[in-house]
């Protein structure tokens, strides 16, 4: 009997990858006869996932047509959630959209992330400063296109300097070390230790902190697919199509608010 094949492509920054892992999740609890391919951008999100068969990385993919799709029983998912109504106006979250368009129910409500023991315990001693970590950003880490008519990025995508170094110096006092995770093309903060490791690595150090605070970004997915505590600086419309009830979130820029928020 020939192998049944469904092919997945996510195309976007991390943060569209982790969405997708529970679309994938729901397609394979819904198509377990089939074996699931993933093309993508950043095939680390899908290391060690059960869900997937095989992954490639777009423009990587020799042969692919001829091994997957010429002549095979191959069912093709190239859909963008993006594109649709209901993310342009926040309607739905985004696993709802991509499940519905993907025709399947959406019974995995939140990203999957899955790492070896190993991979723990290397980063866990690639991290530790001996005592609790601080993990904060100040830019979303998204991919926004240069012609965005659509409004794909977050609302709220930078926090103020003052905003950033007024927490970080309450979160000192409280004995934490902070840690910028930034993006390759922001500036250092002074003084400030930031992380310079692969993205595998940015996503499992996430739930080895003791407090976090993001904004609507790939570490509030890899957060919230890990079960870390976090505190989410979010528009409420952009909660709606991207946000998750295990984390916290705060819907202000207010140092005060988030220093609240962290140490209550």
């Amino acid at each position: 009997m020939s192998e049944k094949y469904l092919i997945f492509e996510v195309v976007g920054d991390p943060s569209k990858d982790l969405v997708a892992t529970a679309v994938v999740a729901n397609l394979a609890k819904s198509h377990p006869e089939r074996k699931i391919i993933v093309t993508t951008l950043f095939p680390e999100v899908w290391l060690h996932n059960p869900a997937v068969y095989r992954v490639y990385k777009l423009g990587n993919t020799q042969y692919f047509f001829d091994d997957f799709v010429d002549k095979k029983d191959t069912e093709i998912f190239r859909l963008d959630p993006f594109l649709t109504e209901d993310f342009i106006y926040r309607r739905k979250h985004l696993i709802d959209i991509w499940c519905e368009l993907s025709n399947v129910t959406a019974e995995i409500k939140k990203p999957e992330l899955f790492f070896t023991a190993r991979e723990i315990e290397a980063t866990g001693k690639m991290t530790n400063r001996g005592k609790p970590l601080f993990l904060f950003e100040t830019r979303a880490l998204i991919n926004q296109p240069p012609f965005d008519a659509w409004g794909f990025a977050p609302k709220i995508s930078t926090l103020p300097f003052a905003t950033v170094m007024a927490v970080v110096t309450a979160m000192q006092k409280e004995g934490f070390h902070p840690i910028h995770l930034k993006r390759a093309d922001e500036e250092p903060l002074g003084g400030i230790e930031w992380l310079n490791l692969p993205l595998r690595q940015m996503m499992c150090v996430l739930n080895l902190s003791a407090e976090n605070l993001f904004l609507n970004s790939f570490a509030m997915q890899a957060a919230a697919a890990q079960g870390a505590a976090a505190t989410i600086i979010s528009a409420p419309e952009d909660w709606t199509a991207w946000g998750y009830s295990t984390l916290e979130h705060l819907p202000s820029t207010s140092a005060a608010d988030i220093i609240q928020n962290l140490l209550p």
